[in-house]
């Protein structure tokens, strides 16, 4: 069995986490999606808040319930716009945007992770 280098094992580290951080996502979209309610939403409140790399916007909705609910995601949209949102019908607090980034960053979190954790378990296995 073979040492890995120092790098080797930043590498690896960086695999595992993406690969743990993705399912993850992944479980919580489930949470959400798991008997869930489709509405439409307002934003009240969008903010950038590192030049071109952080966004928040704070989206209001009214759930079955008849309550307003808002939350804030990390996306960027422009106030007065409207979104599709995903609640939990027993918790509202549990919701999200109806996006396409919503399994495009769990799925890519997980390719890197099969693509960056086998290749360094297989470094040290080998003699």
């Amino acid at each position: 069995m073979r040492k890995l280098k120092f790098y080797e094992i930043i590498y690896l580290c960086a695999g595992i986490f993406l690969l743990l951080t993705g399912l993850k996502d992944f479980w919580d979209i489930r949470g959400v999606l798991w008997n869930s309610q489709t509405t439409v939403g307002t934003v009240v409140k969008s903010e950038t808040v590192v030049m071109g790399e952080a966004y928040k916007s704070t989206i209001e909705f009214k759930a079955e319930d008849g309550k307003v609910y808002r939350f804030i995601t990390q996306s960027l949209y422009a106030v007065g716009d409207t979104v599709k949102v995903i609640y939990q019908k027993d918790n509202p607090l549990n919701s999200t945007t109806k996006n396409f980034g919503m399994w495009f960053w769990p799925s890519f979190k997980v390719i890197m992770g099969l693509l960056l954790v086998p290749r360094f378990i297989k470094k040290m296995i080998k003699t």
